[in-house]
This record gives structure tokens, sequence and C-alpha cells, in this order.
């Protein structure tokens, strides 16, 4: 059997079959990450609540942890590799969230980032 790279029509088809499945996201991890786990922990922290938003974040990257295909040998690394980038994407959601109840956004940026990983994986680019 031989691989061919797609094209890049072919990653940008990808891409938008992810962005367009977005709502699968909203329900799944939106809303039970940032709209109820993240408003349950920082109910009773003061002031911006750096720390909720880290742990639920790093939660978050350890749920991608479950549903990415690796040898074993990469189990650490890419846990690593995970929580640290869902850290950088999900205290910014978190705190815009708090900030603005609205939960639209959050679903919005991660399709996006959702899309365009997909789509350079497609690609091989990733």
């Amino acid at each position: 059997m031989t691989t061919t790279t797609p094209t890049f029509l072919q990653s940008l088809q990808i891409a938008t079959q992810w962005f367009l499945i977005a709502p699968v996201g909203f329900v799944v991890e939106e809303v039970f990450f940032r709209g109820a786990l993240d408003t349950y922990l920082h109910r009773g922290e003061e002031g911006v609540g750096w720390l909720s938003a880290l742990f639920v974040s790093a939660l978050w990257g350890l749920w991608h942890l479950a549903r990415q295909p690796m040898p074993m040998g990469q189990l650490l690394s890419m846990g690593a590799g995970l929580i640290i980038s869902q850290v950088l994407v999900g205290v910014p959601l978190s705190l815009w969230w708090r900030t603005s109840g609205n939960l639209v956004v959050n679903n919005t940026a991660h399709a996006l980032l959702d899309a365009v990983r997909n789509g350079l994986i497609g690609a091989g680019l990733f």
C-alpha cells in the first residue's frame, strides 16, 4: 500500500470539516471544562483565579492525551506537550469565559485551532 501526501485543497477540506463539527466540541469540551468545571472551581477563588484556570487547562490537556494515538514510550513527552499547549490556549479561554460569560468565542477559537492543527496534520506538516 502506498501513501500519498495530501494536496493543499485536501488539507483545507480537512480543516473545514473540523471547523464545521465545532458544535460537538462545544458541548463536550467547552461547556463541561469551562462552563461547568471552571465555574465551579473559580467560584471560591479571589482575584483573577490563575490557579483554577491553570488546573482546568491542565486537565483539558490530559483529556486530549487520551484521544491521541501514540506508542507507550511517548506517553510522558506527549502528555507534557499537551499540558503545556493546552495551558497556553486554555488559560486565556478561561479568563475570557469568566469576563464575558460567553462560550461562543471559546468554541470558535477551539474550532479554529482544531481545524488548523488537523489541516496541518493532513498536509503532513505537523
